[in-house]
């Protein structure tokens, strides 16, 4: 049987962009090359709507952001903010007329009051570049950032990370263009000082078959980690760790779960301390993909066991924690040709999955991409679901400490809202 990539599942959009002749998916900037398309938008419609990153602050304070698609060639920003009492829509930063399509991938609180959400701007059509956009003072604004990519080129963030208003990290992968080698992706960090973003170099082991960042974390000036893939010399799909350690980020030496000749992809990373951070993503198992969990423990990166509810496919693509007994999971299994959402508990001693709805119900899908804590009753998840008619929809769910419910979700597309999911 022929080798399965470990990203083939990861929601579909419709992007413009082109990175090694792959299609973008949900996870909008994730690595295209790693991320061919998987279930199409619903066969109502070419148009659709996701949510693919969360985050909490205290005091009832959370944003969720993605993207929503008027067309099957557009995608717009999407924002939606939690007030305390219900998500509403909210209005990003004025990007100009030449924008012909953009989305947003991650958001990260800088403090109670100020926010980053990172993603991907096209002009024409034809160059794609960094977007990053700062809530201060009570509106969403364009920041200036770097683009290696150049014009034409390809510049994309896919995963963002703040200390504090003069700390903050932002990570995705950029096209190299060289007249002997031609054209190869690389990653990308870039760091913002409380002034302004730079590029910070970052190791690219994938050479000219590419490599890419995911997803960020940081606890401390001197301590961030980042992960993704790169692509080795086999045309495989290889787990990628690198660490910064306040002067030069590294590579970091990742579990290879498969094995040789077989795919692994980490998507999302989160940080409690210098000596516990989690990882998680998928990797293939057999004829089987499964869900991917590696934990630092000061020392290495080790696997740990996983809830495996499918025989078949299963991918976890976000990642919280709180604390070192206090962790989530969440992301998409395979139930009898239907993907199902998918939650995950580290409760410190093992990981257990947790009853989720599926708004869709279980003859269509249901899709979990992000996941944020705001205390051991107030954690988020978001993502999309495929309704029986009409765009495919945002999904927000809310852990209240006992249960996980589907709550009300504005959609720009759909002329209505979600009923609130019962228990």
């Amino acid at each position: 049987m022929a080798e399965r990539s470990v990203a083939r599942r990861r929601p579909a959009a419709r992007a413009a962009s082109r990175v090694l002749g792959a299609v973008v998916a949900v996870m909008v900037v994730a690595p295209v090359a790693a991320v061919a398309a998987v279930p199409a938008p619903a066969a109502s419609s070419d148009v659709y709507e996701y949510l693919n990153g969360v985050a909490v602050a205290s005091a009832g304070r959370a944003w969720a952001v993605g993207a929503y698609w008027p067309s099957s060639s557009v995608s717009d920003s999407l924002i939606e903010r939690w007030n305390g009492t219900s998500w509403r829509l909210a209005t990003g930063a004025g990007l100009g007329r030449s924008v012909s399509s953009s989305d947003l991938a991650d958001v990260a609180f800088a403090s109670r009051s100020a926010a980053w959400a990172v993603g991907t701007v096209t002009f024409g059509g034809v160059v794609t570049q960094t977007l990053i956009e700062r809530w201060h003072g009570g509106a969403w604004r364009r920041v200036r950032s770097p683009n290696p990519g150049g014009t034409p080129g390809v510049s994309t963030l896919g995963g963002v990370a703040a200390l504090s208003p003069s700390d903050a990290w932002a990570v995705g992968y950029y096209t190299h263009v060289s007249l002997v080698h031609g054209a190869s992706d690389r990653t990308l960090t870039e760091h913002w000082n409380g002034r302004g973003w730079r590029r910070v170099p970052s190791p690219y082991p994938g050479g000219q078959s590419g490599s890419y960042l995911l997803g960020v974390a940081a606890v401390a000036a001197s301590d961030a980690w980042a992960v993704g893939s790169y692509v080795d010399a086999g045309g495989i799909d290889q787990c990628l760790i690198e660490h910064w350690n306040g002067t030069a980020w590294r590579l970091a030496a990742s579990p290879d779960p498969g094995g040789p000749g077989r795919s692994c992809m980490l998507y999302r990373v989160a940080a409690v301390s210098r000596s516990s951070a989690w990882a998680v993503g998928a990797y293939v198992s057999g004829h089987a993909i499964s869900a991917l969990i590696v934990h630092w423990n000061g020392r290495a990166w080790q696997r740990v066991r996983s809830p495996s509810p499918s025989p078949s496919a299963a991918f976890l693509y976000a990642v919280a924690a709180s604390s070192p007994s206090d962790a989530w999971a969440v992301g998409t299994y395979d139930r009898d040709g239907v993907d199902q959402t998918l939650v995950e508990r580290w409760n410190g001693i093992t990981w257990r999955r947790v009853p989720s709805p599926n708004p869709a119900g279980l003859a269509r899908r249901s899709f979990l991409s992000a996941v944020a804590i705001g205390s051991p009753s107030d954690v988020w998840a978001t993502g999309f679901y495929d309704p029986s008619a009409g765009p495919e929809r945002t999904l927000i769910e809310h852990w209240n400490g006992t249960y996980w419910a589907h709550v009300t979700s504005p959609n720009r597309l759909a002329r209505r809202t979600l009923a609130v999911g019962a228990r």
